[in-house]
């Protein structure tokens, strides 16, 4: 699983307002080896999440690259497909508690945690 979030865009000349925003993840730089899509979506504006299918039934649990990519509509009009940056689904943030506090923080990278 994966939550993808759009931070802010400069909307030039459409004078309208943000209705939907396509999301794709891929598994390649080019977007052509599409993992999940949401088409636009106009219930995830800003934040998208995806359970990165396998196309097999389940879902991937250790991808080392998905690059995603946004297309923001505005009324009728859409943007072109912006690649947004690639992510590691290996890079997690755990925090260790102890009752209800956050005692440490590790990261499983660097942690060697997989």
């Amino acid at each position: 699983m994966a939550q993808f979030s759009l931070q802010s865009f400069i909307d030039v000349g459409t004078k309208g307002y943000h209705t939907a925003t396509s999301w794709k993840v891929c598994y390649d730089r080019a977007g052509k080896r599409i993992i999940d899509q949401s088409l636009n979506d106009t219930n995830n504006l800003y934040h998208w999440i995806s359970p990165l299918p396998d196309g097999k039934g389940g879902m991937h649990a250790d991808l080392n690259r998905v690059y995603l990519f946004v297309r923001v509509h505005i009324l009728q009009d859409a943007s072109p497909w912006y690649y947004v940056g690639w992510a590691n689904q290996n890079d997690q943030t755990f925090k260790i508690t102890e009752n209800g506090n956050v005692i440490n923080t590790l990261n499983s990278l660097v942690a060697g945690i997989q």
